[in-house]
């Protein structure tokens, strides 16, 4: 028999890691190294203060970028706060309850907030302006807060109480936001002058 005349036995099928429509979550292999690439350099860019725009169109993977850069801070025990505008989070006090129910899974973001607030926030995750400001400004003194905003865009459907200048002058001069969006934000709001914008791409 020639060679390459027979069929040699198939190698076991591999599980992809692709999912189409389906987010990669910290536990799932983040193929491409161009990938792993951008969450080393997002982390990097947070780590030493910058804010980060993540803009992509929809199943670029904004979410999973999120998702494993959240789990590389929170590895290097940083506090980080990660916030999905699609759960349910339709006014300023739902965002600034998802601020804080964030920090508070953190060690030193538990501290600060205590065991009594940290449990009335996993009952009802809402939160004053007031509250997230202080308590980002109280963990200031250790370390600096990074939140990660997904659907970022959606924060321009809430209510007219919140604003972009209130978020991006109060609240990121005290903590380090990488917003995920389909668009950047509009340019009509104070450029923060340590900001970097990033493309996520298929």
């Amino acid at each position: 028999m020639l060679p390459g005349t027979t069929r040699g036995r198939p190698a076991a099928a591999r599980r992809s890691p692709f999912r189409p429509g389906t987010p990669l979550y910290v536990g799932d292999l983040l193929p491409g190294p161009s990938r792993r690439a951008l969450v080393a350099t997002i982390c990097d860019d947070a780590s030493r203060g910058q804010n980060v725009n993540l803009v992509g169109d929809r199943r670029t993977g904004r979410t999973t970028t999120l998702n494993h850069a959240w789990g590389r801070l929170t590895a290097a025990d940083r506090v980080v706060a990660r916030v999905n505008m699609q759960a349910d989070v339709v006014a300023p006090e739902q965002l600034y309850g998802a601020i804080l129910v964030g920090i508070s899974q953190c060690p030193l973001g538990a501290d600060v907030l205590g065991r009594g607030r940290s449990t009335a926030l996993a009952r009802a995750p809402e939160a004053s302006y007031a509250e997230v400001s202080a308590t980002l400004r109280e963990l200031r003194e250790q370390t600096t807060a990074i939140v990660l905003v997904d659907e970022f865009e959606r924060c321009f459907d809430l209510p007219d109480a919140f604003t972009l200048p209130v978020f991006y002058d109060n609240l990121v001069p005290c903590s380090r936001v990488t917003a995920a969006a389909r668009t950047p934000p509009p340019s009509s709001r104070r450029a923060s002058r340590s900001e970097r914008t990033s493309c996520a791409t298929r």
